[in-house]
């Protein structure tokens, strides 16, 4: 179990959770998230799901969101990695609209 919460401007805390601690601390781990994340497709949605699945497939991409918008794992990426991940954002968030 873990708590997410969202502040200005503080930003993201996230509370009770050794792992993530960890991942922000290890070098090079933004490149493997931004990896992920190129590989998910919002409209991968099965129309024989349930709501409760789509929401949570929903979720998922915004976990992975959520962690890559953190400022330490920004600060892991190189400039070509940087505009990678923005082109990948918008053109999800484009897909979505």
């Amino acid at each position: 179990m873990f708590t997410i919460i969202i502040t200005h401007p503080e930003g993201m805390i996230i509370l009770n959770i050794k792992g993530f601690e960890e991942l922000f601390k290890r070098e090079k781990s933004a490149y493997g998230l931004v990896n992920h994340y190129k590989m998910l497709e919002p409209l991968n949605v099965q129309k024989n799901w349930s709501d409760l699945q789509k929401g949570e497939y929903a979720f998922n991409i915004l976990c992975v969101e959520l962690l890559l918008s953190h400022k330490s794992m920004i600060e892991q990426l190189d400039n070509k990695m940087l505009k990678s991940l923005l082109e990948e954002a918008v053109n999800k968030y484009d897909k979505k609209a």
